[in-house]
């Protein structure tokens, strides 16, 4: 699974060794995870230990990666659809790769390319381009029965270069230790965590999982990186860099929705209308960059699609109501994008559902959306 840590026992059957009660049985020194792999491919699950106790919760599969509440874990173990099928491994890992694993949610994403394309050359072309220098390598495999994930500490372009993995397919990523510099680490909260569990399945024996801390590395020396990602940059598709996203350019006017929100009125503060607005910020500076002067045309053209199924729709002022249609908004913009433009589009919406999805998972789950947004990341994928 994680290139240095020690297979200990495994696959067993999950129906006859519970993981919690396996993790409860370990001695005090214990160090590593336990890896729950279903029958189907759409995700695993990762159970971080420190000594008897489970601290991190982790569901990721080759695009997505997030931090869940451990009766997520239980309840995707019991699904009577594969129950018997749910195979778990023992790995034992030290705590700094455990660190630099869990940094994958907390650090934003440079780069990621799809490396079967590409030869080496054209791999560290598209770090160069993108300014990677200081951060979270990881190499990636989800093609086999156990995930490979490799991950390296890079602490300039010399050692990027030098850098070389066993691994020959999947994906490969660059997290910026230097891009997260400065700010608060970007954790799932224990409210937020507490949302993924109606309130019947709460267990207050449960251990939480721990606050993600940001590595020590962005600091000092890299430690911990996908994440979730503060603020990702997203996947990066091949032929963009810095120069393509661009920079911070002045935020377009839309015309007002109808009917619009009285003078006055008070707007309650509402965490999805954040992650939203978080979205939307992010979405126009790229696209903008990357649409150039047709950009308001295209814009223009969104809202009035968006429009037709949410009337009240506004870009310039989500409510609870309408946050959601932020990502039609986004999806009909790939619409309208020309055709030569289209491609690029699609892949700065697919990189920042990811995002979303990676930081907000909790949210989207307590709204109902995380369907629409798996929807909306495959459309963009497809």
């Amino acid at each position: 699974m994680l290139t240095g840590a020690t297979h200990i026992i495994g696959p067993i059957p999950a129906a006859r060794l519970d993981p919690f009660l396996l993790v409860q049985s370990q001695r005090g020194d214990m160090g590593g995870f336990v890896l729950l792999l279903y029958p189907h491919d759409r995700f695993c699950d990762m159970l971080c230990i420190a000594g008897a106790a489970v601290t991190d919760s982790i569901r990721l599969n080759r695009h997505m990666r997030a931090a869940i509440h451990p009766d997520a874990v239980r309840r995707a173990i019991a699904d009577p659809s594969w129950r018997s099928e749910v195979a778990l491994h023992l790995y034992e890992a030290d705590k700094i790769l455990l660190d630099r694993f869990r940094s994958t949610l907390t650090l934003p994403m440079c780069v990621r390319v799809e490396v079967d394309p590409l030869n080496r050359a054209q791999l560290m072309a598209q770090m160069d381009s993108a300014g990677c220098v200081e951060g979270i390598l990881e190499r990636n495999e989800f093609t086999r029965a156990i995930p490979s994930i490799e991950l390296a500490e890079i602490h300039s372009t010399g050692q990027l270069h030098a850098w070389r993995t066993k691994l020959r397919h999947g994906t490969l990523i660059f997290y910026d230790a230097g891009e997260a510099a400065g700010f608060e680490p970007r954790s799932v909260s224990p409210s937020e965590r507490a949302l993924l569990l109606p309130p019947a399945l709460s267990d207050p024996q449960t251990t939480p999982p721990a606050n993600i801390p940001l590595a020590e590395s962005a600091q000092s020396s890299v430690d911990h990186p996908l994440a979730a990602n503060g603020t990702s940059r997203g996947d990066q598709v091949v032929g963009e860099s810095k120069g393509i996203i661009g920079s911070p350019q002045q935020e377009l006017a839309f015309p007002p929705a109808v009917p619009q929100v009285t003078q006055g009125e008070a707007v309650p503060v509402d965490p999805l209308v954040d992650a939203s607005n978080e979205l939307l910020r992010e979405f126009r500076q790229k696209a903008q960059a990357c649409l150039g002067r047709k950009c308001q045309t295209v814009f223009l053209n969104a809202v009035r699609q968006t429009r037709q199924s949410i009337p009240d729709f506004d870009p310039d002022a989500l409510r609870p109501d309408t946050s959601a249609a932020v990502l039609e908004f986004m999806e009909a913009v790939v619409k309208h994008a020309s055709a030569l433009k289209r491609s690029k589009v699609r892949g700065i919406t697919g990189a920042l559902v990811a995002g979303l999805y990676e930081r907000h998972y909790a949210l989207l789950e307590s709204h109902h959306l995380l369907d629409r947004v798996e929807q909306c990341y495959y459309r963009m994928k497809t």
